[in-house]
């Protein structure tokens, strides 16, 4: 049987040892792993096979006592230790409807599945998850917070957003003339956010990068960006494209989460009216994908 546990620990070396030596001890067996830096601590999240008697209080009491904090523990399933690109176009084909075919949905970066994990970047937000996946998939604040993005990566009055089942689709292409590296006027810009917290992104001139939102807590959630080359280390051009897309955009979004969050902790706060389009495609003037949001969550609590 395969799980998925996540834990916070302490950023010291040797307790990622001591995990080892507890699961051995217990014939826990790692399957996969990785670590995203919460300094001062690290959160890491393991996919581990057991035998059938093995249970979610048993495994959270493992890392517990392995010196573990916030243990999660979830049901994995045989594909959990598959590199990030393959598992979000799969999960993009499973759940976008009309039976296209992933190819066909994401011709922009062919060679998707054959790319590397080159970089990494987190940043602990502190907003509830849904807050941080509602920024993500509105543009109403686009023109004004992200000038970098809305004025030298896509054209704004190109950028669309669909909601199709559980899939939200962004799409947009390059102004005419464009300071991006790797990018040429007019090639396009797609996302597609998987429910609840992926996504998985094409820039223009085929820079593939995704997003993952890691809830922590009620009001903390980890973001990690990762962006997918063709080699292990970014050449000097694409570590360029890394920062421009990290400090021009992502960051851009740090103190948006972060004050509604601030806002919805208030005994005052109540919920606005949204802007929607008559036709159920998100533009840089309306929020119509963060209704079909709500709509997800309460799907999936049963509601």
């Amino acid at each position: 049987m395969r799980w998925r546990v996540r834990a916070t620990f302490p950023d010291r070396p040797g307790l990622l040892g001591r995990v080892a030596q507890a699961c051995g001890d217990a014939d826990v067996n790692i399957v996969a792993m990785q670590v995203f830096s919460t300094r001062p601590t690290v959160t890491d999240e393991f996919v581990v096979e057991g035998d059938d008697g093995l249970t979610e209080l048993a495994l959270a009491g493992l890392f517990t006592e392995a010196g573990g904090a916030e243990v999660s523990v979830t049901r994995a399933d045989g594909d959990a230790h598959l590199d990030a690109p393959t598992r979000y176009l799969d999960a993009v084909h499973e759940v976008l409807e009309g039976g296209r075919d992933v190819e066909e949905v994401l011709a922009v970066a062919p060679t998707a599945p054959g790319r590397t994990l080159t970089h990494r970047r987190t940043h602990l937000c502190h907003a509830n998850w849904k807050i941080a996946v509602e920024n993500y998939n509105e543009c109403y604040h686009c023109p004004n917070v992200h000038k970098a993005f809305t004025r030298g990566v896509v054209s704004p009055e190109s950028y669309r957003i669909a909601s199709r089942g559980q899939a939200i689709r962004h799409s947009a292409t390059a102004p005419a003339t464009t300071g991006y590296a790797l990018a040429g006027g007019g090639e396009p810009y797609e996302s597609f956010f998987v429910f609840p917290v992926s996504s998985i992104q094409c820039y223009p001139g085929e820079v593939l990068n995704t997003f993952r939102w890691v809830p922590l807590a009620v009001d903390r959630t980890l973001l990690v960006r990762e962006w997918w080359f063709d080699a292990d280390e970014p050449t000097d051009e694409q570590r360029e494209i890394i920062d421009l897309d990290w400090d021009t955009t992502v960051s851009e979004d740090f103190d948006l989460m972060d004050s509604v969050q601030r806002g919805m902790r208030s005994r005052g706060y109540t919920p606005g009216p949204l802007i929607e389009s008559t036709d159920g495609v998100a533009t840089v003037h309306s929020e119509d994908t963060v209704p079909h949001l709500h709509d997800l969550v309460r799907t999936a609590l049963g509601r």
